[in-house]
């Protein structure tokens, strides 16, 4: 599984180094518990993390199209 996260992370950014995702580390950690995974024996579901990772990597992102679209102003021309 490791190989193949390698390979996908070679073809989207065309490097790779072996510390590239250590910023990832705490969203997996973050995933996994958000979606139910027993930290102390690992247990859980592989759908809630599924979610879990759906919705941390969607509120980042909507949350700044929000942010550009509240401030957004029409045209100065424009009729009100």
């Amino acid at each position: 599984m490791c190989a193949t996260a390698g390979i996908l992370m070679l073809t989207r950014f065309n490097w790779v180094r072996a510390g590239h995702s250590e910023a990832l580390l705490l969203v997996t950690v973050l995933a996994c518990f958000l979606g139910g995974v027993d930290p102390f024996g690992g247990f859980g579901r592989v759908a809630p993390v599924v979610v879990a990772l759906f919705i941390l990597q969607v509120l980042p992102r909507a949350s700044i199209f929000w942010a550009r679209a509240s401030t957004s102003r029409p045209p100065s021309g424009a009729c009100s």
